[in-house]
């Protein structure tokens, strides 16, 4: 059985929108048997979230509105990468922003810096 080569070409691209954060493009793709198809893509510079855990081994969570979903959520504190900003330094700025009551040196035991490669196969970061 031969498998088809799951590798499509761009033949065309077209900025839709142009944001803030972020950005549209409308593709159009060669498949691998020819025919030619749309693909939208979100162009998005990525993010950074802590995952922060304090002296009893709990995981330092940040209450956040969050517009699109119109209510409050609970997650790991993060934010958008920066142009040529390292992720781990964009992770160490962080820190700053968990707890806001107290000075994070000496609060947490151990952190991680996540690093976002995009919320689905149409996010480009």
């Amino acid at each position: 059985m031969e498998l088809l080569e799951l590798k499509e070409e761009t033949v065309a691209q077209e900025t839709v929108y142009e944001g803030i954060i972020v950005n549209v493009r409308r593709d159009q793709a060669r498949l691998a048997d020819g025919r030619v198809t749309n693909r939208e893509v979100i162009e998005h510079p990525g993010g950074v979230a802590v995952f922060a855990v304090d002296e009893q081994e709990r995981v330092i969570m940040v209450r956040q509105f969050r517009y699109p979903m119109g209510e409050v959520v609970l997650e790991l504190p993060a934010g958008k990468l920066e142009l040529k900003v390292d992720p781990e330094v964009l992770a160490e700025r962080m820190k700053h922003f968990v707890p806001k009551k107290k000075a994070l040196t000496g609060y947490l035991k151990r952190y991680a810096a996540l690093v976002s490669s995009g919320a689905s196969g149409a996010v480009l970061n």
